[in-house]
């Protein structure tokens, strides 16, 4: 019986310095999840993504197959400045689930995120919350963050913050 590799290559990329193929991979993966069409996603990213947010970028045989956008925000921690990246889209394409590519694709983010020196944070529905827990990523209380300066419905959670639930922080981010 053989047993078939699945070898995958991780890249990063600068918003600014996208290659136009990758940026057209991204938005169809992006559209087989969000049905809004490749122009609208193309609208979207163009108009929300900033020349410094990162593209984190999984390959198979030069094919995306998960993809994640970290954007580069602020956050205020004791009316401090300090900056984040904020984990806006989680997706692996439908033919590559059940494979632990987004296990692999959040190590791979997080292993970014400490490499830069820098905190995650991320919002999920409740149904997500163990798939980012078993990648490092800790549950906020809803009373600890506020996003925009609102408390939002949704799950926050973080990586690479040191000692928060000891400091019991009202963190205030921004997207």
């Amino acid at each position: 019986m053989k047993i078939k590799v699945f070898k995958l290559k991780a890249k990063t990329f600068k918003n600014s310095r996208l290659p136009a193929d990758i940026k057209r991979q991204i938005l169809v993966l992006k559209d087989s999840f969000w049905n809004y069409g490749v122009k609208n996603q193309l609208t979207w990213l163009n108009k929300n993504i900033s020349n410094e947010d990162i593209h984190n970028c999984v390959f198979h045989q030069n094919k995306l197959v998960g993809y994640t956008l970290l954007r580069k925000r602020k956050m205020f921690i004791r009316n401090k400045n300090f900056s984040y990246f904020l984990i806006d889209t989680v997706i692996v394409s439908k033919k590559s689930r059940k494979k632990n590519l987004g296990i692999y694709l959040m190590k791979f983010n997080n292993k970014f995120i400490r490499k830069n020196k820098k905190k995650g944070f991320l919002i999920c529905k409740k149904k997500l919350i163990n798939f980012y827990e078993k990648t490092g990523w800790k549950k906020l209380k809803k009373n600890m963050y506020s996003v925009n300066g609102k408390n939002i419905g949704l799950n926050g959670m973080s990586y690479n913050f040191n000692n928060l639930k000891k400091n019991k922080l009202k963190i205030s981010f921004t997207f």
